[in-house]
């Protein structure tokens, strides 16, 4: 799909809002006249869903744009007036997770996102405080809104693949995420303000700040001891004329107030990931513990994790995660890093046919290194159709069961001609097998 035609059918659209949001809004709404508009700002401000409704309310209000600057959310509020806050936010959905719509896994990510929108706000709110900018309110407004096309582009797409989610969004129209951002800011008709902050243009200090905060709360996640992620938060220092232990003092308060907010349990992630020290705790094991060993009703966001894993802690360049299908008798592709839209990786739905390498491997949860010097023997002795795609060079594999029944397979390498897999990284590759359900010969 072309950028413009899904902007496009964007624009009469209204997104759905988070469960506690809705629920919080519903006892604000009934409180008769006397609406709080203080209160429904802070609701406003703890969802970046509703503040993104209210920003394309707010983009049509020419008092409001004449200025070039966003004023405070309750003042936005107030312009508006009781009778069109109260027709326009009683209309908004829930966001809720909906087979054949909306994934669990697809859901939990979404909120995860908007979590770490709110932090990135937090922490440019404070770090412009430490540079003694007087003015912080567009900068916290736009840090909010930063993740949202491409928190849209998953819902719409529902399906993880597991890039990071900006790039994701970014590849999938084949621009940069700063201009999808100004593309997506202009096609919604929101305040011009935004805009001038959101998208390309000259370097200053607030956007400098804006961007650097973004990318800091995006990089909580994969570990807070990594050199450019320290390096970020320098820059930012550089930036406020602050020492580098103030300007992560503001990052750590803002991970752990988002966190303590309640809004949704998905803003406590990053929290987690905070609090864990260099090499203590695997990527992804906070996540997959939490989903309490893998069961068939809900498996998706421990493989996800695990996936992540594979590609970003123990760097295989390409990683397949195949679901087992009962009723076809096959494998079907489900989470993939590393494969082009096109390859026969793709579209292939691996057999499950008696004689198969495949029915062998998932006849019991076990891990299987493949060198490549072996894997033209087993092709031509399997004929799977799967070792055949897949190429030369090293292989592993992990078959995935829970409660006694097979999930999925677990294919890593490093791609056609690419590198070997040496011993320690199949070790670590076997004890990931250690925290997903299923027993696994070491």
């Amino acid at each position: 799909m072309q950028l413009e035609q899904w902007l496009a059918g964007l624009v009469p659209r209204r997104l759905p809002v988070l469960p506690s949001s809705r629920r919080a809004l519903g006892r604000l709404l009934v409180e008769g006249d006397a609406l709080s508009f203080e209160a429904l700002a802070n609701l406003t401000l703890s969802d970046p869903l509703m503040l993104f409704d209210l920003m394309r309310l707010c983009g049509s209000v020419s008092r409001l744009e004449a200025s070039g600057k966003l004023p405070a959310v309750e003042q936005m509020l107030m312009l508006l007036g009781v009778d069109t806050v109260r027709s326009r936010f009683a209309a908004l959905d829930t966001l809720s997770v909906s087979p054949g719509q909306l994934d669990a896994d697809v859901a939990e990510e979404v909120r995860a996102m908007l979590g770490r929108g709110r932090i990135a706000a937090q922490i440019v709110k404070g770090w412009l405080a430490l540079a003694g900018e007087p003015r912080v309110e567009d900068c916290f407004i736009a840090a909010e809104l930063y993740n949202l096309p491409a928190c849209v582009y998953l819902l719409d797409c529902n399906t993880l693949t597991g890039k990071p989610p900006l790039q994701a969004a970014a590849d999938a129209f084949g621009t940069d995420y700063p201009l999808l951002l100004s593309a997506f800011v202009r096609t919604l008709g929101l305040p011009a303000a935004l805009g001038a902050l959101l998208g390309p243009g000259s370097p200053n200090r607030q956007r400098g700040l804006l961007k650097l905060a973004v990318a800091t709360a995006e990089g909580v996640d994969q570990g807070v001891w990594r050199a450019p992620w320290l390096a970020g938060v320098e820059a930012a220092a550089s930036l406020c004329g602050a020492s580098l232990d103030d300007a992560l003092e503001v990052v750590q308060r803002a991970v752990l107030q988002v966190a303590r907010s309640g809004t949704a349990p998905e803003y406590g992630f990053a929290a987690r990931r905070l609090l864990a020290l260099e090499g203590s705790v695997p990527l992804p094991l906070p996540r997959v513990h939490a989903a309490a060993a893998i069961d068939k009703a809900r498996p998706d966001a421990a493989i996800r994790e695990a996936l992540r894993h594979l590609a970003n802690d123990l760097g295989f360049s390409r990683v397949l995660y195949y679901r087992v299908d009962p009723a076809a008798a096959c494998l079907r592709l489900r989470f993939q890093v590393g494969v082009r839209e096109g390859e026969p990786l793709a579209r292939l739905a691996p057999e499950l046919g008696e004689g198969c390498l495949l029915s062998t491997l998932m006849s019991r949860a076990q891990c299987l290194f493949t060198p490549a010097h072996a894997l033209e023997q087993l092709a031509s002795r399997y004929g799977d159709a799967l070792l055949t795609a897949l190429g030369p060079g090293d292989k592993v594999f992990l078959s995935l069961w829970a409660q006694g029944v097979p999930l999925g397979l677990f294919v890593a390498d490093n791609g056609a001609g690419g590198r070997a897999i040496d011993p320690a990284t199949f070790n670590q590759f076997k004890a990931l097998a250690a925290g997903l359900p299923g027993r696994t010969p070491a």
